[in-house]
This record gives structure tokens, sequence and C-alpha cells, in this order.
């Protein structure tokens, strides 16, 4: 937990497999709840942690994309207004 607590502090958008050789629905909960996007005990399957990584990557891809949206959202529309704005003064002075 401790070093979950620690990638976490140094980079809050990261994504934290845990994984556990001993594992417990309570420790799985905690960690979840602490942060962690996915927890695997031991011994897992390599396709399951091929998996999880797969998910935490489309995850990650989708959360970069809605930011690069909202924020191509945000100046449109700070654009727009702009626009509207100058506009609107063009109507009063000419």
């Amino acid at each position: 937990m401790e070093i979950l607590q620690k990638a976490r502090a140094l980079n809050p958008p990261a994504l934290v497999i845990m994984i556990t050789a001993f594992g417990s629905i309570e420790t799985a909960v905690e960690a979840m709840k602490r942060g962690a996007y996915d927890y695997l005990e031991k011994p897992f399957k390599l396709e399951e942690l091929t998996l999880c990584v797969q998910r935490a990557l489309s995850y990650n891809e989708a959360i970069s994309e809605n930011r690069f949206l909202r924020k191509q959202l945000r100046q449109n529309t700070s654009s727009a207004k702009s626009s509207a704005i100058r506009l609107k003064c063009r109507r009063f002075s000419g």
C-alpha cells in the first residue's frame, strides 16, 4: 500500500496495478479505494495480466482523449464568445 500511495503522490494520473501473493478481499477493496486501477493475486495467468494492462492502456487513452476534447471545447467556446462579442460591438459602433 505504501508503494501505491507513493506512486499516486508522484504521478496522480498513474494507473497502478497491484500484484500480491498475500491478497484478500479487504486488501483488494482498500487498494481500489486508495486509487489502484486493478488488483491481481498471485498466481495469475499471463493472459490475465495482459488483459489488465490492455484495459489500463485503453482507459488511459480514453482519459487523455477526454482531456484533449474538453480543452478544445473550452478554446472553441472562448473563440465563439469572442466572435459573438466582436459582432455585437460592430453592430453598436457602426
